[in-house]
């Protein structure tokens, strides 16, 4: 399969690097992620990374890329939290958002003038936004349910039970909490990062090709792989974070990814 000159769609967690934390902190890059990087490039093509990290704006996760000395643009990472605000801004025009996360959701709201409220004016919200909240209360659970019993939009960064760090597999803190809400108002929430049509939407139209040309190539069978199966792109998984062999050997041979790899530096032959 020649990947010269396609626009590529990548996962960071367990693909690129593997980390201590949501935040990143401690990032060691997997092998050959600078090559590949940079063999992109040279082949005319194009990349953005797509996390469903939600605990740093994109501008953040940037800089701890770039610090671990990859050759990443501003515009080249894109986050829940940035999809979030583009989808409020679009289908929630002016209404108030609760935030129930840290500073990766509030930035992207901020800086598009989405007006956000705090827990104790969380009733009068009309969207509720989930992500990633260590320091999560009882106050906040209650203004979040009040505010989807009285009509608010319910939104999650994302639903994986798990990601990869340098510790295997953590467990997810947003999938868990948009859990605990659910549960209580009977009131699924939608889900704005990876898989959804909106991420990888919002990622074709970065790099400005259709979801069809794209290349998605991360290491969770049931986030990047389905994501991209099911819009029709190209596929590529890496064996260096969730996803485990056993695991992949259960599919069908026609539920497979197009290619997997044990490490995102064999992509290098088909650059």
């Amino acid at each position: 399969m020649n990947l010269r000159g396609r626009c590529f769609v990548l996962d960071v967690d367990g693909t690129c690097i593997v980390a201590e934390s949501a935040e990143w902190r401690n990032p060691q890059v997997l092998p050959g992620t600078r090559a590949v990087l940079e063999a992109i490039r040279r082949s005319g093509g194009r990349f953005v990374f797509l996390t469903n990290g939600s605990a740093l704006p994109p501008e953040e996760y940037t800089g701890v890329l770039r610090r671990s000395a990859l050759p990443v643009e501003d515009q080249e990472v894109i986050t829940p939290g940035a999809i979030a605000a583009e989808i409020i801004a679009r289908e929630y025009p002016d209404r108030p958002v609760l935030v129930l996360g840290q500073r990766g959701l509030w930035a992207p709201l901020e800086q598009r003038g989405i007006p956000c409220v705090g827990v104790e004016e969380g009733e009068r919200a009309g969207v509720v936004l989930v992500g990633w909240d260590p320091v999560w209360t009882y106050e906040k659970l209650a203004a979040a349910c009040r505010a989807i019993w009285n009509g608010a939009a319910f939104l999650v960064t994302s639903l994986s039970p798990w990601y990869a760090t340098k510790h295997g597999r953590t467990p997810g803190l947003s999938a868990a909490l948009a859990a605990a809400i659910t549960y209580i108002t009977q009131k699924p929430a939608r889900l704005v990062g990876k898989p959804s049509r909106d991420a990888l939407r919002v990622a074709a139209a970065r790099l400005g090709v259709p979801v069809e040309e794209l290349v998605v190539v991360g290491d969770d069978v049931e986030l990047d792989f389905r994501m991209g199966k099911e819009a029709g792109a190209r596929t590529v998984l890496v064996l260096t974070g969730v996803t485990l062999v056993e695991e992949l050997e259960k599919l069908p041979p026609q539920e497979r990814p197009d290619l997997v790899l044990n490490g995102i530096q064999d992509l290098l032959a088909y650059l």
